[in-house]
């Protein structure tokens, strides 16, 4: 269809214009990579009071007043910010290289 009609009405594609609306932050993409994250007890209740990064979801109340939240984001900046905030309160559980590469950021930064 095109996006110009005849009289030169613009029809936006219904795609884009629903990936805009089902998106909770900024940062669009097609990919998305599922992360889940161990908070400690210490910040636990910011997580469960609002949320604190796009797309998240409490997953599971752990027994020492943790929690482990899932998130599904489109770019890696729309978590590091975050987890970098709350560090030594939060760490990345899976995928496991994010860790990784976050501590490994930490220490170039370090040096």
């Amino acid at each position: 269809m095109p996006l110009l009609g005849v009289t030169g009405t613009f029809f936006p594609d219904q795609k884009i214009h629903s990936q805009l609306t089902d998106e909770d932050g900024v940062w669009l993409s097609s990919k998305r990579q599922d992360v889940t994250l161990k908070v400690e007890r210490e910040i636990a209740g910011y997580f469960k009071r609002r949320k604190l990064i796009d797309n998240q979801v409490i997953q599971k109340e752990l027994l020492d007043g943790g929690l482990l939240v899932s998130v599904s984001v489109g770019h890696i900046n729309q978590l590091l910010p975050i987890i970098r905030y709350w560090i030594p309160h939060i760490r990345i559980v899976s995928p496991s290289f994010l860790q990784d590469e976050l501590e490994q950021m930490l220490r170039q930064y370090l040096n």
